[in-house]
């Protein structure tokens, strides 16, 4: 069984090295983005297990980003998690939960694992 595939995306590099090498240590395979726009084609290229999306990013933000997502019914099971410093953007339709910048690492891990749990019929 291979890795689960995450994808991040979020336009401060540091961040995404952050979380890249986090999930890297963990096991999985790790696809970034630096906006919306760059997250959606890099989900075309080839479907993403989970994607970390964060919110405020140039070109096209986290919200349109999702958007164009669930727009999509063979995308539309795709766990997605929005990150922000604005917790009033936390609830969205399509989003399966939200961690607050700066997170808490083993909080956004265990969201993560349990939204892949969640996902994966053979896991139940």
């Amino acid at each position: 069984m291979s890795a689960p595939v995450i994808l991040v995306a979020d336009d401060e590099p540091d961040v995404r090295s952050l979380i890249l090498a986090l999930l890297e240590d963990e096991g999985y395979r790790v696809v970034v983005a630096a906006n919306g726009r760059a997250a959606i084609e890099a989900v075309e290229r080839g479907q993403p297990d989970l994607i970390l999306m964060d919110i405020m990013m140039p070109l096209m933000d986290g919200r349109e980003a999702v958007r164009r997502l669930r727009a999509r019914p063979e995308l539309a099971t795709i766990p997605i998690v929005l990150m922000s410093a604005v917790t009033a953007d936390a609830l969205q339709p399509g989003v399966q939960a939200f961690v607050a910048k700066p997170f808490d690492l083993d909080y956004l891990l265990w969201t993560i694992d349990h939204l892949l749990e969640e996902s994966d019929p053979a896991a139940g």
